[in-house]
């Protein structure tokens, strides 16, 4: 049987626990507001384009897949976020 190999996601998942709703509401409203900024966004879909083009260079992968590497760190701990305030609103508590 094949051994799964651990990425730095499944760590960060790990260390972030997204399944517990842990954090105080205004942890989790300050999380939501994380967010490429536009400059960001542009670069993103620069690299994006021209990956699908099969023109990036070795820099530009390793730029590329930083991106998405924080782009799935923050989705994380905003799922984290979201289920905390769903938690908090169910039971009346931060």
């Amino acid at each position: 049987m094949a051994e799964k190999t651990v990425n730095e996601i499944d760590i960060w998942a790990g260390v972030i626990n997204p399944s517990s709703g842990d954090m105080s509401a205004p942890e989790a409203a300050a999380l939501l507001r994380w967010g490429f900024n536009d400059h960001a966004k542009k670069r993103m879909e620069q690299l994006a384009t021209r990956n699908n083009q099969g023109a990036l260079s070795g820099p530009e992968k390793e730029e590329l897949e930083a991106y998405v590497q924080v782009g799935q760190v923050i989705g994380i701990l905003q799922a984290k976020a979201r289920l905390s305030l769903k938690h908090s609103a169910g039971n009346g508590s931060d």
